[in-house]
């Protein structure tokens, strides 16, 4: 197995931050187009999802399929940075989500200055622990 390069292991937590949050946004838009009457129960979920219109229903599983792709990005970072350096970074997907979610119009989110400034917190907060002390590990290596 070839070592991961320090570059592509922060691609991949960059491409887990992006899918996640572009996974939520599916998910928002789905759920906005649940008859707000009869919502998702738990004990008929999979029908009422399921009677949803086609194109919802591939969104959805659209979603699902970031989600799954983000979890392997993210994986595979891991291999390659610590876990308390790397986790902190995944925060960044409540900023992409808040802004996309503000952006754009079919989700009818609202901007708000305690939005805003929670979003700002969580930036400088994701600065402060970038700062400092190397974010690698040296690849293990084993005889197989």
């Amino acid at each position: 197995m070839s070592k991961l390069s320090t570059k592509a292991a922060a691609a991949l937590v960059g491409l887990s931050v992006i899918l996640s949050a572009a996974a939520q946004l599916l998910f928002r838009y789905v759920m906005q187009n649940v008859d707000p009457g009869t919502g998702i129960s738990a004990g008929h979920w999979f029908v009422e999802l399921a009677a949803l219109p086609g194109f919802f229903v591939v969104m959805l599983a659209l979603g699902i399929a970031f989600y799954s792709g983000s979890m392997l990005a993210w994986i595979f970072a891991l291999s390659r940075f610590d876990v308390s350096r790397a986790y902190p970074l995944l925060s960044l997907s409540y900023v992409l989500v808040y802004v996309a979610a503000v952006a754009l119009p079919g989700l009818h989110e609202t901007a708000t200055w305690s939005k805003f400034i929670g979003v700002m917190v969580i930036v400088a907060g994701v600065s402060i622990l970038s700062l400092g002390e190397d974010s690698t590990r040296p690849a293990r290596h084993t005889d197989a």
